[in-house]
C-alpha cells in the first residue's frame, strides 16, 4: 500500500488502536514533546510521559489488514477501481485516501482545500541533527506557508524530515519548498542532509477540508466515505489516522449512509471544526509574525499549558473548560495586533 503519512499519533490515538489490534508491532518511537521554531522564536512543549508515538504506516496498514482477515473477511489485493461496475457490491466504503476514486465515481462533491506536502527518510543520527531522539521539530513560518515542516527523530540513526505548504499562501511547487527546508535545516544544524543517504520520499495531499457530503445510496448501493477520502482530518496537524478510523468502525457497524452521516458529523464534527478554527486563526499571522506569537506565547507560558491541557484529538477538552486559555487568547491577540499595527 502507498505511504502518504509521517505516522506521528497522539497518545489518545495510539490507545484507541489498541482496542483494534496490537500498534506496538508498527512502533517506531515514542515521544515526549516537540521544540517549535519560527525565525528567532522558539516555544518547548514537553510532557513528562510520552505525548505521541512514531509508528510505521505500512506495518499499521498491515495490522489493519490481517485484523480484519482474523475476524473472518477476505479481500482481494492488487486490483484498481476504474468504473462502478468492478464494484461488485451492495454496500461500499470508500477508504482510498484523499484522491478518492470511490467518491470520484459515485458524484460526491469535492474536498474544497487541500495542503501539499512532501517528506523523507535521512539517514542521520539524533545526535548529530541536534535533537533528543524523543523530540519532535516544528517550523512555522515563511518556510511552510499555511502549514508547518516537521523533524521527527524515527530512531538513533534517522530522522523523517516533511513540510506541507497551502498552495494558495505559496505560488512556488512543492518540491521547491521541501529541497530549501532541506537547505536551510543543513545551514542550521551545520549538517550536510544534501548528501546524506535519502529514503522513503513521498508527497501528496493532505486534504484541508471535510467533504459537503459523505455518504449515499446509488443505484441500490450504499456508499460511505472515510478517513482522507472523507475529508476528516485535523486542519491543524495533518493527522487523519483517529477519525478515520473511528469513523470506518462507526460505518461498518451501521452499513447504513443517513445513519453514518448523521452519527459521525454528531460525534467530530464539532472537534473537526475547532481544528479548522485554530488554524484559520494561525493563517491570519503572517508568516514572519510567528518569531513575535512564539514569544508571546512563552511569556503566557503556553508551552506548559499545552504540556498539561492539550488534547490533539479532542481541542474542545482544552479550550472550553479552562478559563486561562481565554485569557491567554485574549491577551494573545492584543499584543500581535499591536505588534503588527507598529504601536
Amino acid at each position: 500500500l502507498p505511504v502518504q503519512c509521517s505516522g506521528l499519533v497522539s497518545r489518545e490515538c495510539y490507545d484507541w488502536l489498541k482496542t483494534l489490534f496490537d500498534p506496538s508491532k508498527a512502533l517506531l518511537n515514542a515521544l515526549r514533546g516537540a521544540h517549535i521554531y519560527s525565525g528567532g522564536g522558539h516555544l518547548v512543549v514537553q510532557g513528562s510521559r510520552q505525548q505521541a508515538y512514531l509508528i510505521s504506516r505500512g506495518l499499521l496498514d498491515q495490522l489493519a489488514f490481517l485484523a480484519y482477515e482474523q475476524e473472518g473477511y477476505s479481500a482481494s489485493l492488487g486490483e484498481r477501481i476504474k468504473t462502478i461496475p468492478c464494484l461488485k457490491s451492495k454496500c461500499i466504503i470508500g477508504a482510498d485516501g484523499a484522491n478518492s476514486i470511490v467518491a470520484r465515481l459515485f458524484g460526491f462533491p469535492p474536498i474544497e482545500k487541500y495542503v501539499g506536502s512532501a517528506q523523507a527518510d535521512y539517514a542521520i543520527s539524533a545526535a548529530e541533527f541536534g535533537v533528543e531522539p524523543d523530540m519532535v521539530e516544528v517550523y512555522l513560518g515563511n518556510v511552510a506557508k499555511g502549514f508547518f515542516a516537521w523533524a521527527i527523530p524515527i530512531s538513533d540513526e534517522a530522522i523523517k524530515i516533511g513540510l506541507g505548504v497551502n498552495p494558495g499562501m505559496d505560488g512556488c511547487g512543492i518540491a521547491t519548498r521541501f529541497n530549501e527546508f532541506i537547505a536551510l535545516l543543513s545551514k542550521k544544524k551545520k549538517i550536510d542532509l544534501t548528501n546524506a543517504k535519502r529514503t522513503n520520499f513521498t508527497g501528496g495531499p493532505i486534504p484541508n477540508s471535510i467533504r459537503r457530503k459523505t455518504s449515499a445510496t446509488a443505484g441500490g448501493t450504499k456508499v460511505m466515505l472515510v478517513g482522507d477520502a472523507a475529508g476528516q482530518v485535523k486542519n491543524t496537524t495533518g493527522g487523519g489516522i483517529f477519525y478515520g478510523t473511528k469513523c470506518a468502525v462507526l460505518a461498518g457497524s451501521t452499513l447504513s449512509p443517513e445513519i453514518y452521516e448523521r452519527n459521525w458529523r454528531s460525534m467530530f464534527k464539532r472537534e473537526l471544526d475547532l481544528h479548522s478554527s485554530i488554524r484559520s486563526a494561525l493563517s491570519l499571522v503572517p508568516p514572519n509574525g510567528f518569531s513575535s506569537l512564539l514569544g508571546i506565547s512563552n511569556a503566557f507560558a503556553i508551552g506548559q499549558y499545552l504540556s498539561q491541557n492539550g488534547h490533539m484529538e479532542y481541542p474542545s477538552r482544552f479550550i472550553f473548560p479552562h478559563d486561562y486559555f481565554w485569557f491567554m487568547a485574549k491577551q494573545m491577540v492584543s499584543r500581535i495586533t499591536k505588534n503588527s499595527s507598529g504601536k
